[in-house]
């Protein structure tokens, strides 16, 4: 009897409920009401007890992704130092293609592949030696002036002294101006210390230039600094210069060999 009543009772409430029986629905919404904020409740418990099983089961899926981003991730990096050291090399290569003061001599262009500047050692190796006429006392240059000089070759190999270093000295001069001056290094990889003659009206800011006397070691007119001081020294015999290099040493990737012999 029990069961008979609950059957009927439950088809009438279906039939009341599908003919939108105003109660019925009062009811039900009172019902959804009261039980929404425990059913939230039980949804804020059990949410993170759900979180963590399904990361337990995921775990090794999520390691898997997190690798393969990390991967792709050092990939991109790596492109984008090969495009920058490429774009690098390319401003080098023009830089050095591009020797408006070596005028008609024959040059030989040329990669630096090993070496460094320091002050024990200021020389650098290019791939180049006399398989290609590169010999010893050559002048080794790059497009914004003197980088130094040959001074030893194997077939396939050069070694070149930069002007920076300690026994370097070069014979310089400033364009339309009188008098002649010699600087030399001192193991700084970005200036050079010199003298000129009494005579000469050399000043803060003048560019200096290979002279090209007889017997000279390089080429007449190749850039080498600026003046940045030029003082009368005590007894007024001559000018104590301090020059700025005009080529960036500790940054070259490329040099071209001016195939003059030195005097």
């Amino acid at each position: 009897m029990t069961l008979v009543l609950l059957i009927l009772t439950s088809v009438l409430l279906l039939t009341l409920d599908s003919r939108d029986f105003g109660p019925i629905d009062g009811a039900r919404s009172g019902v959804l009401d009261v039980f929404a904020p425990v059913g939230d409740f039980f949804g804020t418990i059990t949410r993170p007890v759900s979180n963590t099983w399904n990361g337990a089961f995921h775990y090794d899926e999520l390691e898997r992704e997190n690798k393969q981003l990390k991967e792709q991730l050092s990939d991109l990096q790596g492109r984008q130092t090969e495009n920058d050291l490429a774009k690098t090399e390319l401003e080098q290569l023009k830089t050095s293609l591009d020797i408006p003061f070596a005028g008609g001599m024959p040059k030989e262009r040329a990669r630096i592949i090993a070496g460094g500047i320091t002050n024990f050692d200021a020389t650098v190796e290019i791939d180049k030696g006399t398989g290609s006429g590169i010999e010893k006392g050559m002048a080794v240059v790059s497009g914004a002036g003197l980088v130094g000089t040959v001074v030893d070759s194997s077939e396939s190999h050069a070694v070149v002294k930069l002007l920076t270093d300690r026994d370097t000295k070069v014979g310089v001069k400033v364009l339309n101006k009188r008098g002649f001056a010699v600087v030399s290094g001192n193991g700084d990889p970005h200036r050079l210390t010199g003298t000129a003659d009494k005579v000469s009206d050399y000043d803060t800011g003048d560019i200096l230039v290979t002279s090209g006397v007889e017997g000279s070691r390089y080429p007449e007119g190749i850039p080498v600094g600026r003046i940045t001081s030029a003082r009368v020294d005590e007894i007024g015999s001559k000018k104590d210069l301090e020059v700025d290099v005009l080529v960036t040493l500790n940054d070259l990737g490329f040099v071209t060999v001016i195939k003059k012999r030195a005097g």
